[in-house]
C-alpha cells in the first residue's frame, strides 16, 4: 500500500459519512432506530421517507391523504383503523376506490359480513345466495347495490 493512499481514500469519501451504527439498545426509541440504524439500501430509503414524513406532512400546514385501493372496508379495517386515523388527526383526507366505498356502506347499514374461506365452491354459495369476496362472504341481497337491479 502506497503511504499516500490513505489520503487519497479520505479525500474521495469527504462528502459521504462513514457507515457504521451503534448497536441496539432496548431503549431506543423509534426515531432514533430510523435515523441511527436505517443508513443504506431499502432501510435508507425508509429513512428518508419517514424524514419526508416527519419534516414535510405532519407540519402544522402540511396535510395528510390515504389512498385506498384493495379489498380493505369488507375486512372491517375503515371501522377499525381507517375512521380512528382520521378522528385522531392522522389523516385529512383520502382517495379511495368505489369498492371500499361500496362495502363500507355494509358497516354503515348494519349488514352482516362474515369470514369465511377462500376454498368455497362459488357455485354452491351463488346457490345459496352467497356472494365471497376472497374470504369474506356476505348475503346477495336484491336491492338498491345489486348489478342485476341496474339493467
Amino acid at each position: 500500500m502506497r503511504s499516500d493512499s490513505k489520503h487519497s481514500f479520505s479525500k474521495k469519501f469527504a462528502a459521504c459519512p462513514r457507515l457504521n451504527p451503534p448497536g441496539v439498545g432496548k431503549d431506543i426509541s423509534a426515531a432514533d432506530l430510523i435515523d441511527q440504524t436505517f443508513l443504506a439500501y431499502n432501510g435508507g430509503r425508509l429513512r428518508q421517507a419517514a424524514r419526508l414524513l416527519v419534516e414535510k406532512m405532519l407540519s402544522d400546514d402540511g396535510y395528510v391523504d390515504m389512498s385506498l385501493t384493495g379489498a380493505l372496508t369488507p375486512a372491517g379495517l375503515g371501522k377499525s383503523c381507517l375512521i380512528p386515523l382520521m378522528r385522531a388527526g392522522f389523516v385529512d383526507w383520502m382517495v379511495s376506490t368505489g369498492a371500499n366505498l361500496y362495502h363500507d356502506l355494509h358497516y354503515g347499514l348494519d349488514m352482516a359480513l362474515y369470514r369465511g374461506s377462500p376454498f368455497l365452491d362459488d357455485v354452491e354459495l351463488r346457490r345459496d345466495g352467497v356472494i365471497r369476496i376472497y374470504d369474506i362472504l356476505f348475503e346477495l341481497i336484491r336491492n338498491c347495490f345489486s348489478r342485476a337491479q341496474l339493467y
